[in-house]
């Protein structure tokens, strides 16, 4: 709707209701005697009501005298467009009319007509010439003329006070009630955008895991939700009353300190929001890995954090498998370090490295010794012959020399069997390892793990590796990454073994056992310098082996030789 080069933004009909206010109109004009007529800006009659007969039955059904009726309505909303507040009017047809505007919000959307009245007597005369005019009855005419009320411009004015005020004020009425239809739509909306978002919300937790927390911190009251008890193995009940102390008495004692530390960090606006990995004591005693983040959302008048909300994500599996990762990164490593290290294995070298081997092996797997048993070339005797001990554990190698085998019948078995022995508790060892407990409680051993040695498909040793402070369960996992470390020793062994049998087969003599005359020329050059000299030689012969050999045969010439290097070997220093 336009109004001169103002568009209209408000539909009357909206602001009120027509059907109450012809009600409350008609009795204002029972009341009073005052006829209304509400008319849009188009002219279009809204609402009427007491309309007089001089009008209904002549003035608006004649067609000369209705278009009267319309210029006149015409000229009063013209004088209201033009911005004014009350106007009147003698309309063509000879009788007053009164239009007031309607203004909603500052806006002109409509105008309250009154009139159909006259200030003075009428003109007998004037309505005479008119009745002639338009061909009305006369008589009747008249009649409806002399109905017409006079009434004074000041009681007008202040009965059309009275009527707008009561149209404002039902105007008023209905702006609130569509107003408060407006904020009823939008708080519904806005409900269903919260319910929306928190559906969401709980969707989301749910989807996650997640548990939430509240935290007043200046009162220490704490409020979980039902998945926070239940990460732990509570139901919510079993925590109640809550406070700070009820999560912080279930954090592990190493985390509690950097805990309360990234809390402080946080209320100092160091960082912006609290987010720890930490662990938790589960109802079932064992700890879990939590993800705790938060975030303070209110502050005190003076400052102070108050208010605390967040999340709990039960980080459990993704901990476990970080630690595996690193424990497999850590191990192939420790693997490639022993293997390399391993390579240039040789007589004069085998011991250090085989015992630095066992150091990287038990410092991995944490264990206090680490050490190998060799069996005699009879497999009657057992000894300790390499050993590697944490710092502050004593060496018990020179306790395990020359063994009798036949002392560990039951272990003995198992491992001629090549099978592992895992004992995690030396006191709960079966009754038929006796003898082996016994031994194991005299070296103070708590818990151990033999693997066996096998080379050329025969039993050669085993490895040992034990604790001594604490009982120690070595897992399946850990006793399959043991067999790779120690298949890597065994395989050093293996070849360093083949090497020595190779050599010996080069540098010595079959018969005796003794150095051959290549070991002894390639010796005498690697001894011929300056920092060797001067070098004691000793020469030994037999006498008579030509004629033993011809008159008793070469056998016993064999057994001759035979004794003499039996008694070489008794008279001379090993290392010479």
């Amino acid at each position: 709707m336009l109004v001169g080069d103002r568009k209209m933004d408000i539909n009357i009909n909206e602001h009120f209701d027509f059907e109450r206010l012809n009600v409350l109109l008609e009795a204002f004009n029972q009341a009073t005697g005052f006829v209304t007529a509400i008319l849009d800006l188009d002219g279009n009659v809204l609402s009427k009501s007491g309309w007089r007969k001089v009008c209904t039955d002549f003035h608006r059904v004649n067609k000369e005298t209705a278009k009267n009726c319309n210029k006149s309505d015409t000229v009063l909303a013209n004088m209201m467009s033009n911005g004014e507040d009350y106007s009147t009017y003698k309309c063509l047809n000879g009788l007053i009319d009164v239009v007031v505007p309607i203004v909603i919000k500052g806006e002109h959307v409509a105008n309250l007509f009154t009139g159909q009245f006259l200030f003075e007597e009428p003109s007998i005369d004037f309505f005479k010439k008119q009745a002639v005019q338009y061909n009305f009855d006369e008589h009747l005419y008249l009649s409806a003329v002399k109905k017409v009320p006079v009434v004074s411009e000041t009681k007008v004015k202040d009965t059309m006070r009275v009527l707008v005020y009561i149209i404002d004020m039902i105007s008023d009425l209905k702006v609130e009630k569509i107003e408060q239809q407006k904020l009823n739509s939008l708080l519904e909306v806005s409900y269903k955008k919260i319910k929306n978002q928190k559906n969401r919300l709980n969707f989301i937790l749910e989807g996650t895991n997640a548990a939430t927390w509240e935290w007043n911190i200046q009162t220490a009251k704490t409020f979980y939700n039902e998945q926070w008890a239940e990460m732990l193995g509570y139901n919510l009940k079993e925590l109640q009353p809550t406070t700070e102390d009820t999560w912080k008495k279930m954090i592990h004692p190493k985390d509690l300190e950097r805990t309360e530390k990234e809390l402080e960090k946080h209320f100092k606006g160091e960082i912006e929001q609290y987010d720890v990995e930490i662990r938790m004591k589960h109802k079932e005693g064992h700890w879990i890995w939590i993800n705790g983040r938060g975030r303070v959302i209110s502050w005190t008048k003076q400052n102070e954090p108050l208010k605390m909300f967040g999340i709990q994500l039960d980080i459990t599996e993704k901990k476990e498998k970080e630690e595996k990762l690193k424990y497999e990164n850590n191990f192939q490593k420790t693997l490639a370090k022993i293997s390399s290290d391993l390579l240039g294995i040789n007589s004069a070298n085998i011991d250090r490295k085989i015992n630095r081997a066992l150091e990287k092996v038990g410092k991995f797997f944490n264990v206090e010794r680490s050490y190998i048993i060799q069996l005699s070339e009879e497999n009657k005797f057992l000894s300790n012959t390499n050993e590697w001990c944490k710092k502050g554990i004593k060496s018990k190698k020179e306790n395990f020399q020359n063994i009798p085998t036949s002392f560990f019948t039951w272990s003995f078995k198992k491992l001629t069997q090549n099978q592992q022995i895992n004992i995690e508790d030396v006191n709960e060892m079966p009754k038929k390892a006796g003898a082996e407990q016994g031994q194991l409680k005299a070296l103070g051993i708590k818990s151990l793990v033999i693997i066996p040695i096998f080379i050329e498909n025969s039993l050669f040793g085993f490895f040992v590796f034990n604790t001594v402070k604490n009982k120690r369960k070595f897992s399946n996992e850990e006793i399959r990454l043991l067999k790779i470390f120690t298949d890597t020793i065994t395989n050093a062994f293996s070849k360093h073994l083949d090497y020595k049998r190779i050599r010996e087969l080069n540098y010595k003599d079959r018969l005796t056992g003794l150095y051959n005359r290549r070991f002894f020329e390639e010796e005498l050059e690697r001894l011929d310098t300056k920092r060797q000299l001067p070098i004691s030689i000793i020469l030994a012969d037999i006498n008579g082996l030509k004629i033993i050999n011809d008159s008793l045969g070469h056998k016993k010439g064999d057994q001759l030789l035979k004794k003499a290097a039996d008694i070489l070997e008794e008279a001379i220093r090993k290392e010479d």
